[in-house]
């Protein structure tokens, strides 16, 4: 007499798009889109985003951490990663229509002409009094090429920070009077591939948080950003130190 093991079935491969970018907050991305389901990566892994039908419920995953924030779909335009914020205005811009021979997609490209101070890559609450140029223009590139669903038009705007515009987002970019470009985000790839349906698959097993910091930032960002914090407020008591001694005639010692 045998004895047969039930092997549990393979899930089907499915088409699926993957964008890969490059972000100012979170480095290196990429974007998984299926018919029926999104998966946002980035943070090394550590940070993952799937929404999928048939809920299409958000759930945001700190791997490092094993912590998890779950949005329902109609909650998630409004409260997902507000990193990538583009001004509205933008969509009120007449596009023009290019082929990227790079990418091999069609884009829709706007520009707004924008005027103000230009914040870098540092924390523009310290070193804006360093910063001199002033913004030009906003160009926002997205791909009229990838489709996307109603479902899925609300799962970007969380992601991007921006209501459908009409594509992917690929690019969000500022220009300067001095010339230079500075990217929020850059697509570098755009593929087709089949994957098995079970990379999107919600994750287990996690700590519910309700918390964004938790699920968004990991440990090893955390302390950098503490170092970074008590190494300022340490310059920071030194120089109102060397102030008041100087204030009194007195320069410390």
């Amino acid at each position: 007499m045998f004895a047969f093991k039930c092997v549990p079935a393979l899930a089907a491969p499915e088409d699926v798009w993957e964008i890969k970018q490059f972000t100012d907050h979170f480095g290196p991305t990429s974007m998984l889109i299926s018919a029926d389901a999104m998966k946002f990566v980035s943070n090394g892994g550590n940070l993952v985003i799937i929404s999928r039908a048939p809920t299409w419920k958000v759930i945001a995953y700190n791997k490092q951490e094993n912590v998890g924030l779950e949005i329902p779909l109609a909650e998630w335009p409004s409260n997902g990663l507000r990193m990538f914020k583009g001004k509205t205005e933008m969509l009120n811009e007449k596009p023009s229509i290019y082929f990227d021979p790079l990418l091999k997609v069609n884009v829709l490209q706007r520009i707004l002409p924008v005027h103000g101070a230009f914040y870098g890559n540092n924390d523009p609450a310290i070193f804006r009094a360093a910063e001199k140029k002033q913004m030009q223009s906003m160009h926002l590139n997205v791909s009229t090429n990838i489709p996307i669903n109603e479902q899925q038009k609300s799962v970007l705007h969380g992601v991007y920070s921006l209501p459908y515009c009409g594509g992917f987002p690929l690019e969000l970019a500022t220009v300067t009077t001095d010339g230079a470009t500075s990217y929020i985000y850059r697509t570098s790839a755009i593929s087709r591939k089949k994957l098995d349906s079970s990379v999107f698959t919600y994750p287990s097993g996690y700590k519910l948080t309700k918390e964004r910091f938790e699920v968004y930032v990991t440990s090893n960002q955390k302390k950098r950003f503490e170092d970074f914090l008590d190494a300022f407020t340490d310059d920071t008591k030194n120089e109102n130190r060397k102030s008041d001694a100087k204030s009194t005639g007195k320069l410390a010692k």
